[in-house]
């Protein structure tokens, strides 16, 4: 099964909503090696403190079941990250600690996505049109000013040709890794066709 985080010496299914990691009670329970409904208990007998939709959501049966495949005869109680940190504070022993640090920065905190070659390279491609778009903005703008002596002028100038040539090299280099991902996927296309 895919989308499984390791959580001490356990795995657990990734679930989100609403673009946000959340996680069952259960899965607390199973993370924290605590038999079953212990974390319900410490919810339900704290429930006043929680605030419905910020620390937890409720989910009907349908919707437990459409949105993460759990079957909920009696809905599901999703914990946010601020949810489960008020929920562990019941958790004191030294497995807990371990835990709570791995399911907050593992778990809740998901890294970013890495970006490939192609989107740095586009990115870069993007501030060096600004940038170089920026200087031609300011070179008519010193030109019309003139000031008293040409070497500002002269300064844009040189920077302008240096974003120019900036942006060429990238888009040099994006050619490049287009050319390599285009050989790599023909290679593999008649790789397959073997």
């Amino acid at each position: 099964m895919q989308n499984l985080i390791k959580i001490k010496n356990t795995e657990i299914q990734i679930k989100e909503y609403q673009g946000k990691r959340v996680c069952t009670l259960k899965d607390i329970d199973i993370c924290h090696q605590r038999p079953e409904g212990t974390a319900r208990h410490a919810f339900n007998r704290n429930k006043k403190r929680f605030n419905d939709g910020e620390d937890y959501l409720g989910r009907n049966t349908t919707e437990a079941k459409t949105e993460f495949g759990i079957t909920a005869p009696s809905g599901l109680i999703l914990i946010t990250e601020s949810g489960y940190m008020m929920l562990a504070k019941v958790f004191d022993d030294d497995l807990s600690w371990e835990v709570q640090r791995q399911l907050v920065n593992n778990y809740f905190r998901k890294p970013a996505p890495k970006k490939t070659m192609l989107e740095e390279l586009n990115t870069k491609l993007v501030i060096g049109l600004k940038n170089a778009d920026a200087c031609k903005d300011n070179k008519k703008a010193f030109r019309t000013a003139m000031l008293e002596n040409g070497k500002t002028y002269r300064l844009w100038l040189k920077q302008e040709k240096e974003w120019l040539t900036f942006i060429g090299f990238v888009k040099k280099e994006i050619n490049s890794h287009k050319q390599q991902a285009e050989s790599t996927l023909s290679i593999q296309e008649y790789a397959v066709k073997i």
